[in-house]
């Protein structure tokens, strides 16, 4: 497990080389990100090959006990957010190269970019719970300077106002990891679960041990739900945000998730009841998210909207507790990260996208088009087959109500990008075709990979796939297993 450090390090020192080699010549800052995010893809490769047949492995950094220092943890789940993180990012780098900004340099960005990556892989292998939050904070530090740097006048002050809801949720995450230390008298994550198992075993919900436990779960819910919450919000409020805060965008709700799913269902023995709380609360907030996404004019507030509420659809699928719903949610994570990565893209490269106006160029409109069937659930795109899965998954364990009202909530989904198929696919006679910029070549390859992803996505379902990527970590969150031992499991 020595690659495990590489992970974090090797962005940080490709930082300093484009700081260094790239400010004047920008085709050596775009080989230094390509080939940093391809040697994490390596690094990923390799240790998923080295894993022990336990499917966990923990690596000590500079060979100190874990009470003492630092541990570094990889599993199924770990690994699965991995190479996540590093293709989305690779993909959205495709698309800047040979590309100019108003707002910045593009080395400025790329060396931001690569702090969020670094702060990112550090979140995903953390083995204790305030590296974990250190790690977190460093890659919202970078996410505050990459809305800062659009280059428009309200900016900065939408960089401001991220920062202060970020410093708030902050502020909630690190008082609950506070009261944690003062609880179990250590940060050590499987330690927090094994006290966390002692003490509470026996006990009804209503005791006064399990009443701090539920108040600490409340802490970190609406600290890190306001983190997922905020940067997609606030990278969506601009018109111009969609290439260069797409990680922002994307990349922070995708790691909240991985924090939600490692702290409420490793940690913590009540992660599965808060997660079908927030499941069936959030099914109120799909139902107004679908139906102000109708009523929005501008096709990327739709899709902001949609991406909100598809998030809830991946709490539905994991809540479930069944191997397949918990697949079906982790496959629709997908699903909604690569079809908001190629919305995002799309709405930066054209700005008709962005305004809701009609008359789009062939690639961009094609593209979009794709990236809308898949969030909205339209076949045969692999968000369709993803959410038909999990309300298969809900019928099947028995909880028809909530998939019946699932199925009515993806209903209107469509409905949704129906009313806005008309802007993106026909233009009002006497208005002049619009007609896109020249883009580069890698800009188009990225744009056509990620809309194949959209139908290609439907492989992960083939039994050796579907073994291969998504199960491991279905194991980890059923089990516990890398982070939490089995005995520190306690079924409240």
């Amino acid at each position: 497990m020595i690659n495990v450090p590489l992970l974090i390090i090797l962005p940080v020192i490709a930082v300093f080389v484009i700081a260094i080699a790239g400010r004047k010549k920008a085709w050596v800052a775009d080989t230094v990100i390509m080939a940093t995010l391809c040697s994490g893809l390596w690094l990923w490769a390799g240790i998923m090959r080295s894993l022990p047949k336990s499917g966990h492995a923990v690596y000590y950094v500079g060979g100190w006990p874990q009470l003492t220092g630092i541990s570094l943890y990889v599993d199924g789940l770990t690994l699965f957010f991995l190479v996540m993180v590093q293709s989305l990012v690779l993909i959205a780098a495709m698309c800047q190269v040979n590309r100019t900004y108003s707002g910045g340099s593009r080395w400025k960005m790329y060396a931001l970019w690569l702090c969020m990556v670094s702060g990112l892989e550090g979140v995903l292998v953390a083995g204790d719970i305030f590296t974990l939050f250190v790690f977190g904070e460093a890659a919202a530090c970078a996410g505050y300077g990459l809305v800062a740097m659009e280059g428009e006048k309200k900016s900065l002050v939408r960089a401001f106002q991220y920062m202060l809801v970020g410093i708030l949720s902050s502020a909630l995450i690190l008082f609950a990891i506070a009261l944690c230390y003062v609880f179990v008298s250590t940060l050590s994550m499987p330690d927090i679960a094994l006290q966390i198992a002692m003490r509470c075993a026996g006990l009804s919900l209503f005791d006064p041990v399990n009443s701090v436990v539920l108040f600490i779960a409340l802490l970190l819910v609406v600290g890190i739900c306001s983190k997922a919450a905020s940067a997609l919000w606030f990278y969506g409020v601009g018109k111009t945000t969609g290439t260069r805060n797409v990680v922002v965008g994307i990349l922070m709700p995708l790691i909240s998730g991985y924090v939600f799913l490692r702290i409420f269902y490793s940690v913590i023995a009540y992660g599965r009841q808060i997660v079908w709380v927030l499941a069936t609360g959030g099914a109120f907030f799909i139902i107004g998210g679908v139906i102000t996404a109708i009523s929005r004019k501008d096709a990327d507030r739709c899709a902001l909207l949609h991406m909100l509420s598809e998030l809830v659809f991946v709490a539905f699928g994991v809540s479930i507790g069944t191997p397949l719903g918990i697949a079906a949610g982790l496959v629709h994570l997908i699903n909604i990260s690569i079809a908001g990565l190629l919305v995002s893209l799309s709405r930066g490269m054209n700005r008709n996208i962005a305004e809701g106006a009609s008359g789009c160029g062939g690639l961009f409109r094609l593209t979009t088009a794709a990236g809308f069937m898949s969030l909205s659930g339209i076949p045969p795109f692999a968000g369709f087959w993803s959410k038909i899965i999990i309300i298969f998954s809900a019928w099947q364990a028995g909880y028809r109500e909530y998939a019946v009202l699932a199925f009515i909530i993806g209903f209107v989904g469509i409905l949704s990008f129906m009313q806005k198929r008309v802007s993106m696919f026909y233009r009002p006679s006497g208005r002049q075709p619009f007609v896109p910029a020249r883009t580069p070549a890698a800009t188009r390859l990225a744009m056509v990979i990620l809309g194949l992803l959209c139908l290609g996505a439907n492989l992960l379902w083939i039994p050796g796939l579907r073994s291969a990527f998504i199960m491991p970590a279905v194991r980890t969150i059923i089990e516990g297993t890398g982070i939490v031992p089995e005995a520190g499991r306690v079924t409240p």
